[in-house]
């Protein structure tokens, strides 16, 4: 094996094991709670990612901690916030528009300037998709921040589905139609929307995972 071919082996096990040489980061012993930071790793141990407790001995997988920790470590890793951000922008540009748009529609105006405002919002887009690929260093950000917006459609779809469709039903059982084609539609369409929570949520999960397990990958090459 050559030189290059066996450091190119090391760099594809740091990414497979995550090596650490010392616990970073605030995880306690899942047997007894006690604190894991400034461990060393233990000699000998295949995986390089495990450490013995000192208050009580336990072996602990630091990576499999990390992951059960995922929600608090998910909103410690600026990359959540990251690759949410050019979804965001697109939301928040899609919102103004459409406001700006019906207000002169209401006041019986042209509605100018929509088009640069589109554009507008577009650069800003392109900046921030541009900074998720900076930041990750690979298209993988690109895909991640992809997802994101999969996830903010589908949490825009389960929201605003679910207020319309509740105010349908509301005033169909405010005028006593209780019982009708109407009615059915109306309580049709809330279950849909509430069955949009279910793969919003699922998304959101695998988003925060990626980020996590880039977090980890950048924090193992560090060590």
């Amino acid at each position: 094996m050559t030189t290059h071919e066996h450091e190119h082996d090391e760099d594809v096990r740091k990414l497979l094991y995550w090596p650490i040489d010392e616990v970073r980061a605030d995880v306690a012993c899942p047997q007894c709670g006690h604190s894991l930071r400034g461990l060393k790793k233990l000699p000998g141990v295949r995986e390089n990612k495990v450490v013995a407790c000192p208050e009580c001995g336990h072996r602990c997988d630091v990576t499999e901690l990390l992951r059960l920790h995922s929600v608090e470590l998910g909103r410690r890793t600026p990359y959540v916030s990251l690759v949410m951000s050019p979804a965001s922008v697109a939301l928040a540009a899609a919102v103004c528009i459409g406001l700006y748009v019906l207000a002169m529609h209401l006041f019986n105006k042209p509605p100018a300037g929509w088009l640069w405002m589109s554009a507008g919002a577009g650069v800003l887009w392109l900046v921030a998709m541009l900074n998720v690929r900076v930041q990750f260093g690979s298209n993988r950000g690109l895909a991640v921040a992809a997802m994101a917006h999969g996830f903010m459609l589908l949490l825009t779809a389960a929201v605003l589905g679910g207020l319309a469709t509740a105010g349908w039903l509301w005033i169909l059982f405010s005028q006593g139609n209780l019982i009708s084609a109407q009615t059915l539609a109306a309580a049709a369409g809330l279950a849909a929307s509430l069955g949009l929570l279910w793969p919003t949520y699922r998304c959101h999960r695998a988003i925060r995972q990626a980020c996590i397990d880039h977090f980890l990958r950048q924090a193992a090459l560090r060590m």
